[in-house]
């Protein structure tokens, strides 16, 4: 566990320089040097976010529910496997 000391230190030397998007299109166009998203974010979003990310050859991780119906599912599956070189969950 890291001490309160290092985690101050983190917070003063490393947050202000991440770069913050109110706008997850945004982030895909501009963030070229990202490998992967995490999307954790209300659960409608979920589907179209890690769509998004997979259509510009990012690995994705997606924090559940995946998505909000079977057709998204099936979407998602369908990209995945379109692209094996991509990791996602």
């Amino acid at each position: 566990m890291p001490s309160r000391q290092g985690v101050q230190r983190f917070v003063d030397e490393q947050l202000p320089r991440l770069k913050r998007y109110e706008d997850y299109r945004e982030m895909l166009a501009k963030q070229k040097d990202i490998d992967g998203v995490i999307v954790a974010t209300p659960d409608h979003m979920h589907a179209p976010i890690a769509s998004a990310a997979m259509d510009i050859g990012k690995h994705v991780y997606v924090q559940k529910p995946m998505c909000w119906s079977v057709e998204e599912a099936r979407h998602l599956a369908k990209k995945a496997a379109a692209n094996p070189k991509l990791v996602t969950q």
